[in-house]
């Protein structure tokens, strides 16, 4: 078992990476653009910040829909009667 032991306390997987156990996941550097760390943890909270934002919209988009739901039916009746008229 010696032979799938790393440098700093960690472990090696089935492709021969060093896992160090000990350090949180959210910690671990992905990239870097300038001086700005990238890291699992930044990316997993942006992810979830844009899943929320884009709930949000489409509960708005919704609400309107809802209180125009008769002005909307109305627009497409007279968009189909003009296509008709039309061809």
């Amino acid at each position: 078992m010696a032979h799938c032991k790393c440098k700093g306390g960690g472990v090696k997987d089935a492709l021969g990476n060093c896992i160090i156990i000990n350090e949180p996941w959210h910690d671990k550097e992905l990239f870097t653009i300038g001086n700005v760390k990238i890291t699992t943890g930044t990316l997993t909270a942006l992810s979830i910040g844009l899943i929320v934002l884009g709930a949000v919209v489409f509960l708005i988009m919704s609400i309107l829909a809802w209180y125009k739901r008769k002005s909307i039916a109305s627009g497409a009746r007279r968009a189909s009667d003009y296509v008709r008229r039309a061809s």
